[in-house]
């Protein structure tokens, strides 16, 4: 079996990935922003994977480095005396008027609150976040309960092991078809591949590579500037 091909992205890019808990999407995300200067985490759920990659407190600190525009790695936990939408929005509209950093959301269903809708903010950065120079990831164990427009705009989509049909016929119908394919059973954390200009999407076993069982060398994300030279 060859290696897979090393996968690019552009730092002002945007990525959805779906899977169920452990199936790998958070595992991926952490490997391909390992080399991000500006990278602000949303971790709602308070995941222990997350815990793991080191990130700077969400503290005045790191918003004030935000918002000069320097090196950055954060990771922001939801403040529990606040409605989710509320304090997301003042976090993502944070990311939106500094620019030029790369957000990443973790279980983004949980953005929204028992009543109510998700932050307006997440919308603009989907919708006016590449001009800004802003990435916006978004990983969902539940693809059919997130807003479509995380999975049709995309132009990088990370498809795990889901194990709801529903779940697979919505991610398929606003990204490719091929996605509604399920995960073969023996291939524990492979997963298919799609960027927006390919035809088809890719699918990618898993490995045993540096990182450890179960995972594949996807190689590095690479800023924008170096694709340019490189083209």
């Amino acid at each position: 079996m060859t290696d897979p091909q090393p996968i690019e992205i552009a730092t002002d890019e945007r990525v959805f990935l779906a899977g169920r808990t452990k199936s790998g999407k958070t595992f991926a995300a952490r490997d391909l922003l390992q080399g991000v200067e500006r990278l602000v985490v949303c971790d709602p759920k308070g995941s222990e994977s997350i815990e793991r990659w080191r990130l700077a407190p969400w503290d005045r600190e790191s918003q004030k480095l935000l918002r000069n525009g320097e090196p950055v790695r954060t990771r922001v936990k939801r403040d529990p005396t606040q409605r989710e939408d509320e304090f997301w929005d003042e976090v993502l509209f944070e990311c939106w008027n500094a620019g030029n950093v790369v957000v990443y959301i973790d279980e983004v269903y949980l953005l929204k609150p028992e009543t109510g809708g998700y932050p307006r903010y997440l919308s603009l950065l989907y919708t006016t976040g590449r001009e800004r120079g802003i990435g916006t990831w978004a990983s969902a164990q539940r693809p059919t309960f997130i807003p479509m427009v995380l999975m049709s705009e995309a132009e990088h989509v990370f498809a795990f092991r889901l194990l709801r049909e529903d779940d697979r016929v919505t991610l398929a119908k606003n990204t490719h078809p091929v996605l509604e394919q399920q995960i073969p059973p023996e291939d524990k954390h492979g997963f298919y591949y799609w960027n927006i200009d390919q035809d088809l999407p890719i699918y990618y076993p898993s490995l045993e590579s540096e990182h450890g069982p179960g995972w594949g060398d996807l190689g590095d994300l690479e800023p924008e500037s170096e694709l340019e030279e490189a083209a």
